[in-house]
């Protein structure tokens, strides 16, 4: 069996890490100190689906870490995701590709362990609202289902969710 090794990407003072033992999560730290920390979570049909387990692969290019892979649940999916820092944020992006219509969510369960870190870059006390990260499901189809090609998958499902980590100036 190969070993996988973490996938980490930098940013200024942050670092994003996705460790081998754990690849359905990740933990964004600034420093030294872990200030979040996010659990993938898959719902299909109203269904969380376990990622846990699911073979997953990575690739790090200049500046993104790719996670995909191929699963059989009831039919064929394929889920991508991609980490990217972007003007001040850690960026998310998620695909998921099924061979049959279905009702898929995918996004990061994230838990803010650094509670002082809104304090400090929007000056007002944002702890409460923790759980309303931003996320955005774009519903609506992208070029590749407009081209009806036939294949064994067609997209389901392509959404954002991103963390703030400063202002821009």
């Amino acid at each position: 069996m190969n070993r996988r090794e973490d996938s980490s990407l930098s940013y200024m003072s942050w670092k994003l890490d996705i460790l081998s033992h754990h690849p359905s999560a990740f933990q964004l730290r600034e420093g030294e100190n872990l200030m979040f920390s996010g659990d993938l979570e898959l719902v299909n049909n109203d269904e969380f689906i376990d990622t846990q387990d699911f073979p997953w692969h990575f690739r790090i290019k200049e500046n993104m870490i790719e996670q995909w892979c191929n699963v059989r649940l009831a039919d064929p999916l394929s889920i991508g995701l991609t980490y990217t820092f972007h003007q001040g944020a850690l960026v998310i992006d998620y695909l998921a590709r099924n061979s049959v219509p279905t009702r898929l969510d995918i996004r990061h369960k994230i838990c803010q362990a650094g509670h002082s870190h809104y304090r400090k870059i929007a000056g007002v006390d944002l702890s409460d609202s923790v759980s309303e990260w931003q996320h955005r499901n774009r519903e609506q189809p992208s070029d590749y289902l407009r081209e009806q090609r036939k294949k064994e998958f067609k997209e389901a499902f392509f959404a954002s969710q991103w963390i703030v980590l400063y202002k821009e100036l």
